[in-house]
């Protein structure tokens, strides 16, 4: 098994070296197909990173961008890369793990069985229910379990199931239970969402396994849950957040004290945008207010004012940093509110993660609604400003 360093570099060498196609104007592009048949002639074995196929095992690599043309059955799949590769072992996708059935009713069920709350429930186009909190809850459970070696298997290796991390009305911990797909190698299909003990998939836990499946861990001890405010304020990457991360900045922030030169768009006017025209758009406001000493100096400010009354937040009550698991340094952060428009309404949450020599760096900037999914996988937020609501329908980067 190659280091992490090794196998990126090797990954970016192979997508080189692979003729590009073009999608939509857009060069550069690899068939998926072709990549898997270098990496394999590479003697590399996707396998080997606790990947349940290529695909996965690609989406495993920051840097790259896919896209799927649904025009071919089966559809296919293609790659290129756009940054340089860093190598994160996520692990699989539930979905890519098992065979959920109705995607939606499987939700559904573990919607009614679990202790009520909000998931950020919409209805689709087709009138049904979704609950996206929920989902990406249970999808980054599972990847970490997975990750831990949590997920727990039968002797027989018949049966596989997984603690969901949520409870039923009386506080008993839900499982997932699923069995083999004979068919299928590597694939899983979904018997339920169970008690231990009650019904037929909370019986067959019981009897196919000698242990219960363990919680998810994500920290060791309870300095991980707090923010030291005896440490002051942590340190910004400012360039980061408002050059690099433009798009998450909130309009009314922006409108405040535009660049020279740029004419901003309405909110409207952004969301009717193709994602790719959108990128570019933020990509050419990130460039004027970089080009515009006297922007790029209001917004630093108005940053780092923000911060300040955070902590002050904090001071007052430990509650208002909340805590979250990084997915990408697979570790644990603090998320805390920054009002960049107005005091008494919160516009983003900054994540702050705790250093070796103890201090707080702030690294980037999330959504509300984003920062709430992250914040969830942890416990349920006991905040005053972070609430389940996706209102927010600009697509997140």
């Amino acid at each position: 098994m190659l280091t992490p360093k090794d196998l990126c570099e090797t990954m970016s060498s192979l997508i080189d070296g692979i003729e590009k196609v073009t999608i939509n104007e857009d060069s550069n592009w690899v068939y998926v197909s072709s990549l898997a048949i270098k990496v394999r002639d590479a003697g590399i074995d996707f396998r080997e990173y606790d990947c349940i196929n290529f695909l996965s095992f690609l989406k495993c690599f920051r840097g790259l961008k896919f896209y799927r043309d649904f025009n071919h059955k089966p559809p296919i799949d293609y790659a290129r890369r756009q940054d340089d590769l860093f190598f994160i072992n996520r692990g699989p996708d539930l979905a890519e793990f098992a065979n959920l059935g109705d995607y939606l009713s499987t939700y559904d069920e573990l919607c009614q069985l679990a202790l009520e709350e909000n998931w950020g429930e919409y209805e689709d186009e087709s009138g049904r229910t979704r609950h996206p909190i929920l989902e990406n809850y249970l999808n980054y459970t599972f990847q970490k379990l997975y990750a831990d070696k949590g997920v727990l298997y039968s002797p027989d290796k018949k049966y596989a199931a997984f603690n969901t991390g949520l409870v039923d009305c009386r506080y008993l911990p839900i499982f997932a239970l699923f069995d083999k797909i004979p068919s299928i190698p590597r694939k899983w299909h979904l018997v339920g969402f169970c008690i231990s003990g009650e019904n037929f998939a909370g019986k067959k836990l019981i009897s196919e396994f000698e242990h219960l499946p363990p919680l998810p861990k994500y920290f060791t001890s309870i300095n991980d849950l707090l923010y030291d405010t005896s440490k002051g304020l942590p340190a910004l990457d400012v360039e980061h957040i408002i050059l690099e991360r433009t798009q998450r900045l909130p309009f009314e922030f922006l409108n405040s004290h535009p660049p020279k030169g740029f004419e901003l768009k309405e909110v409207d006017q952004i969301i009717a945008l193709q994602k790719e025209e959108r990128e570019a758009y933020y990509l050419s406001l990130s460039k004027a207010i970089e080009a515009d000493v006297d922007t790029y100096r209001f917004y630093s400010t108005a940053l780092r004012n923000a911060l300040d009354v955070a902590i002050k937040r904090v001071q007052w009550n430990y509650k208002s940093a909340i805590p979250m698991y990084y997915p990408v340094k697979k570790k644990m952060c603090l998320f805390l509110p920054l009002s960049l428009v107005h005091d008494n309404k919160v516009d983003l949450a900054l994540v702050v993660e705790r250093m070796n020599s103890g201090r707080y760096q702030g690294s980037t900037v999330y959504r509300l609604e984003w920062a709430y999914k992250c914040a969830r996988l942890i416990c349920r937020p006991d905040s005053d400003w972070l609430t389940p609501n996706l209102k927010d329908i600009i697509e997140e980067d």
